[in-house]
């Protein structure tokens, strides 16, 4: 394989990179406002003597390349078994991320204790994940969620529990990561910029790059709906009486009513503005280096400058991105990456974090929020 891929089933030791014909990536999510789901890789080998006979459900693949590794787990084989000598049959392996996983395990009836949003998922689940995988945390959480009693998937509960907390999850080798809101300041200044051009240094050359406005993400007025408080609804009436109602119910395991409208307030402060942009950004085949620095992006240093230019315009414009969500296509050619973006200031929590209370009045536009 091209870019210095290496290819390994760690359950049977057997490093098979050579039989692989191609392979995508994909990790994340599209927008702040999407659910995480499970990401995977799915790569195709050569099957004329039955190589796909050394792969069985929940296998560890690892996928590396020099500083940068994941860990996927089998979950189904696709054959495409050609006539005559067989010499062209190939086989698809499709491989579950740590996501994947959680959405397979499920508890019933589970005493969940009251705690910080990250600090439940890890202290209730972490024991539950596959051998030699950990929920890896930069900050118990700010939010606390609610004791109850849980039957579901882990990744339905932890979806829950970062609609609560709004902080940041990232994969990387077999660990899960997950950033609470107040420690997502830890993440600047951001020290790598995507650029029109070439790459050289911190800044990293794109070949294409589209520009989303909010639209279905677009939010002025937000209720958020807890297990057992009372329902929340704030509004940003300034952007309400220029645009009209745009809301959003959010179902959260925020523990008091307090807690349930700061999130709201929260979310219809900092997502009233149509024009907040979100972009989708495409990079060509890359060298060694340059994709290692790239993945090192999502996992460790996920908030990018960005420099884009509008049309008829002279200068470029820079916007603090923070990547959601990477699609990587590996082939005999080259490593080619997509990825999707969301703007830094929905995880600004800065201004106003030493405030004890956060109350949204519906005409101030605050830079931060502490609930």
């Amino acid at each position: 394989m091209a870019h210095a891929w290496t290819f390994t089933n760690e359950t049977t030791t057997v490093d098979f990179t050579y039989e692989v014909q191609s392979a995508n990536i994909v990790k994340g999510r599209a927008t702040q406002d999407d659910q995480y789901s499970p990401g995977g890789l799915t790569f195709t080998i050569r099957n004329q003597t039955d190589q796909a006979a050394g792969f069985t459900l929940n296998d560890q693949i690892k996928a590396n390349t020099d500083g940068f590794y994941q860990i996927f787990w089998v979950k189904e084989i696709l054959f495409n078994d050609m006539p005559g000598t067989g010499l062209a049959s190939t086989a698809t392996i499709i491989c579950n991320d740590l996501l994947g996983i959680m959405g397979r395990i499920n508890v019933v009836n589970d005493s969940l204790a009251q705690a910080e949003t990250l600090e439940q998922i890890n202290a209730e689940f972490n024991s539950l994940l596959p051998t030699g995988s950990d929920f890896v945390l930069t900050g118990n959480g700010d939010s606390i969620a609610i004791g109850d009693t849980y039957t579901g998937s882990i990744l339905n509960r932890l979806n829950q529990n970062l609609v609560t907390e709004q902080g940041w999850l990232g994969l990387f080798a077999e660990d899960c990561g997950l950033i609470s809101r107040s420690n997502m300041q830890d993440l600047l200044p951001a020290t790598i910029t995507f650029r029109r051009g070439t790459s050289s240094g911190y800044n990293v050359g794109y070949s294409n790059i589209e520009r989303i406005q909010l639209g279905t993400n677009f939010v002025n007025k937000c209720s958020v709906i807890p297990p057992v408080a009372t329902a929340q609804t704030a509004t940003d009436s300034a952007s309400v009486a220029l645009y009209g109602v745009y809301g959003q119910t959010l179902a959260t395991v925020d523990y008091n009513s307090s807690q349930a409208l700061g999130l709201a307030s929260w979310i219809s402060s900092t997502r009233s503005d149509p024009t907040t942009l979100n972009f989708v950004i495409t990079f060509d085949s890359l060298t060694d280096n340059l994709f290692r620095f790239m993945e090192a992006i999502f996992y460790q240093l996920p908030v990018i400058n960005l420099e884009y230019r509008i049309p008829g315009d002279v200068t470029d414009t820079t916007t603090l991105q923070i990547v959601q969500g990477l699609q990587m296509q590996i082939t005999n050619v080259g490593t080619f990456f997509t990825m999707t973006t969301s703007p830094f200031s929905y995880y600004d929590f800065t201004v106003i974090y030493n405030s004890p209370n956060f109350v949204y009045d519906g005409n101030t536009n605050y830079n931060g929020g502490n609930w």
